[in-house]
This record gives C-alpha cells, sequence and structure tokens, in this order.
C-alpha cells in the first residue's frame, strides 16, 4: 500500500517519524549537540590552576615572618629599656642614710628681726631697748665662761654645750637670730663630743674652736648692731 506524500524508507518497510531539532545518539551513547543557540558560543572548562596552592603557601610564610620580625622588635625594645632603668641599690648603698636637706647658713639670717623682736614686747620699742642692753650683758658673760671652761685639764663638754644653749634661748626670745643659729651650732658640737664612747678629751677641743669663733663673731655684730640703733650699752 502507498501513502502520497511519504518516502519509502530504504532499510525498511517502515517510515519512521523524527521530530524536528530532536538529538541524535553518538555511537558511544552520548548526547550530541545538533542545536545551535542563536548568540551563545561554545565554552570550554578552565583547568584548575596549580599555583594557587604555592600562592597560600607564601602568603602564609610571609605572615609568619612578619610575626616572628615584630617579637624580635618588641624584644630588643624590651631590652633597651632594661638597659636605660638604673640597677637596683646594692646591700651597702641600701644601707647608707638619705641626703638630708641643706640647712640655710647662719650667715643669712638677720641680726635683729626688728619687727618681730617688737611684737615679741607688745609693741613697746623702749622695753625692747632695755632686754636687749641685758642680752648684750648676758651673752658677754655666757662667753667668758666658755672661755674659761676651755682652760682647764679636764673640759666639761657638757657644761659648755648648755652654756651655749643658754645663749640660743636668749637670742631667741629677742629674735636676735644670727646669733641664736651660732650658739645652736656650738651647742651641737660639744654635745657630741661629750656623749663619745670612752669619754672625751682634751684632744676634742679644737673641733669646737671654729664655731665658738663663729658665735664670738655674731656677738660682735650684734652690738655693732646695737650701736647703730641708738642703745645705749657699756
Amino acid at each position: 500500500m502507498e501513502v502520497d506524500g511519504a518516502d519509502e524508507n530504504p532499510i525498511g518497510g517502515n517510515t519512521v517519524l523524527e521530530p524536528p531539532g530532536a538529538a541524535q545518539m553518538s555511537p558511544e551513547g552520548n548526547i550530541t549537540s545538533q542545536i545551535g543557540v542563536s548568540g551563545t558560543d561554545d565554552q570550554t572548562m578552565a583547568p584548575a590552576d596549580p599555583s594557587g596552592a604555592d600562592t597560600s603557601a607564601q602568603q602564609q610564610q610571609q605572615l609568619l615572618q612578619q610575626q616572628q620580625q615584630q617579637q624580635q622588635q618588641q624584644q630588643q625594645q624590651q631590652l633597651q629599656q632594661t638597659a636605660q632603668q638604673p640597677p637596683p641599690p646594692t646591700a651597702v648603698q641600701a644601707q647608707q642614710p638619705l641626703p638630708q636637706p641643706v640647712a640655710p647658713q647662719h650667715n643669712d639670717l638677720p641680726i635683729i628681726y626688728w619687727n618681730g623682736a617688737l611684737e615679741q614686747c607688745g609693741g613697746d620699742e623702749e622695753f625692747l631697748r632695755e632686754l636687749l642692753v641685758d642680752l648684750w650683758s648676758e651673752v658677754q658673760e655666757q662667753t667668758n665662761n666658755i672661755e674659761a671652761l676651755g682652760q682647764v685639764a679636764v673640759i666639761d663638754y657638757k657644761r659648755i654645750s648648755q652654756v651655749a644653749h643658754a645663749i640660743k634661748g636668749a637670742a631667741a626670745n629677742l629674735m636676735c637670730n644670727r646669733m641664736s643659729a651660732a650658739a645652736a651650732i656650738l651647742e651641737a658640737a660639744a654635745s657630741s663630743i661629750s656623749r663619745k664612747d670612752g669619754g672625751p678629751t682634751r684632744e676634742e677641743l679644737p673641733l669646737l674652736i671654729p664655731s665658738f669663733n663663729a658665735l664670738k663673731a655674731d656677738i660682735l655684730s650684734f652690738k655693732q648692731e646695737l650701736v647703730n640703733l641708738g642703745v645705749q650699752i657699756t
């Protein structure tokens, strides 16, 4: 039987109809693309870059080197700071007493602090002048006592310290600051000698000469100040 419009199959007697655009199987069983997509080029998968792993290893190595450099820099800074710090005191240095502040020289003090002395006398200037005359007489007598104590065979350093203490107090009451400070220096020197282990001897007397001469010089300055103030002394 013949069908109008149909071609005969040369292989078999049946006609096989295939829909348009159907894919054909290759002999290996894979689909071979027979359909061309308009405007799209065939794309092929690029092989993986084997250098990617090497690059990552290099970055890790660089990071490790940077950390090691930072640690080395910190250690160097710590060593420099330690070197700049003063060494701790030794046992001998720790036992040494700290330096004490130096007291001002007694020569920098006023011979008579007039306003302060006048206040001590309740503002009575005439009374103050009388007291200054009495002070002059007293310090003369006490100075003679110190000189006498230095002439004996056995020096009584404790008694010298007591006499110097009396001059110090009397001068301080009338604000004769310079003379009071000089007497305090002599008092301290004599007191220190009197406490010497084994007892003081005459050999220590020269140690008192500088402070005693300084006291006599300040007493003469006090006398001259009284003259300048018009105080009558004998």
